[in-house]
């Protein structure tokens, strides 16, 4: 599995066709056999496990102990359908619920994002 360069941070609601890889952070509202279920607070998303046959492909890493109602990271691939819609494909769905996404430092991260986003703008 390799990643490009383009891997796009993203709410559900501003993914675009033209991403190719997003990263979403989003709250798990289900678990199927096949499917996990994320919702982030602008949409929601059913994210396809895969099982590694044929049709699916390689199936994606899940990374901790991902249950309901857990926070996650998703790292998908966007594939768009020909009725202008697409799917997220999850490479990777990690379990976020460990980390203090409200520390002082995950600010100061965030805020050097914010700056470094908008250096790349222009």
């Amino acid at each position: 599995m390799s990643f490009p360069t383009t891997v796009k941070k993203r709410q559900i609601d501003e993914v675009e066709f033209s991403d190719e890889i997003v990263w979403i952070q989003a709250k798990v509202t289900g678990i199927s056999k096949d499917a996990i279920n994320v919702d982030d607070g602008t949409g929601t998303l059913r994210l396809d496990r895969g099982d590694g046959g044929e049709e699916d492909g390689e199936p994606c890493k899940v990374i901790g102990n991902v249950t309901q109602d857990s926070r996650v990271r998703v790292i998908g691939r966007i594939i768009p359908h020909t009725d202008n819609t697409f799917t997220v494909k999850p490479e990777i769905i990690q379990d976020m619920d460990g980390l203090d996404l409200d520390s002082e430092l995950m600010k100061k991260v965030r805020a050097l994002e914010q700056q470094l986003e908008e250096v790349n703008k222009k």
